[in-house]
């Protein structure tokens, strides 16, 4: 395990191989961003110590142990929905108060030159994402479209992609003399596949996503527990992965079913 933030990429690809094998590549991923979110999120409900410090620790160990840097900001994603979905929440003052914390955030970095803080919480925040989109959009608007040949139709359909790992694929364009994964989110890898077409393939398949858990909130399930859970694999869907792999592996799908049970046992309960 390792806990320096600044060495994470030097053991990242390496702990992923030996966690996320088999059927444990999901139920992990479930279980660091659904579960025990939610366990998080019901500790607060309840004030109940425990529950939060457990989920507290677990977040802590999910990092050390996967080296990804989300785990120690899911807990304060958690907390922030909580309370703001709990009082009057006014998205006009929030797009406020975060543009003012962003502008002081931008001038601090720029004083005391905190390039890595600025690297993290303003540049892969705001711009990597976007960045990876328009490139995956521009190289399959001048190349052929995959047709799902990478994956879900490689049995099907044959071409220069079939069974090609597509970030890997772009990874290697974009830097050849580097072995890394350059993902993108529903833009761009729906575009990959159906061009324009894939895009809004995509899009509906979020916005079933999105209408089931509307209706859930409509039902009487607090936002804030939506938010709590489905806030990284919204993001993930957004700008780091496939459609499919953000429904089925990051946890979707799994997150909205969570939910339903908690307002299932909700009502029974009351």
């Amino acid at each position: 395990m390792n806990f320096n933030i600044d060495n994470v990429y030097e053991f990242r690809s390496e702990q992923g191989a030996k966690i996320n094998v088999g059927l444990f590549a999901y139920t992990n991923l479930w279980a660091q961003k659904v579960f025990t979110p939610l366990i998080f999120a019901i500790g607060l409900r309840r004030k109940s110590f425990w529950l939060i410090c457990f989920a507290l620790a677990m977040h802590v160990i999910y990092f050390g142990v996967t080296q990804h840097r989300s785990h120690l900001f899911a807990p304060i994603l958690v907390f922030a929905a909580f309370i703001l979905y709990r009082s009057n929440f006014s998205y006009a003052k929030g797009f406020a108060v975060f543009s003012v914390a962003l502008c002081s955030a931008t001038v601090v970095i720029l004083v005391f030159k905190l390039d890595a803080l600025g690297a993290l919480i303003i540049r892969r925040a705001l711009f990597v994402g976007a960045s990876a989109a328009y490139s995956w959009v521009e190289y399959f608007s001048e190349n052929a479209k995959v047709f799902f040949a990478d994956n879900l139709l490689a049995p099907f359909v044959s071409n220069q992609y079939t069974g090609v790992n597509l970030p890997r694929f772009m990874g290697d364009f974009m830097r050849a003399d580097r072995e890394i994964n350059f993902n993108s989110g529903l833009v761009g890898s729906g575009f990959a596949q159906l061009g324009a077409f894939g895009v809004i393939l995509y899009g509906g398949f979020l916005g079933m996503i999105i209408r089931v858990n509307r209706r859930l909130i409509e039902s009487g399930v607090p936002p804030y527990i939506h938010a709590a859970i489905l806030f990284f694999p919204f993001r993930i869907a957004w700008a780091d992965a496939d459609i499919f792999s953000a429904l089925l592996s990051h946890g979707l799908i799994v997150g909205a079913f969570a939910i339903w049970l908690f307002g299932t046992s909700k009502y029974q309960s009351a």
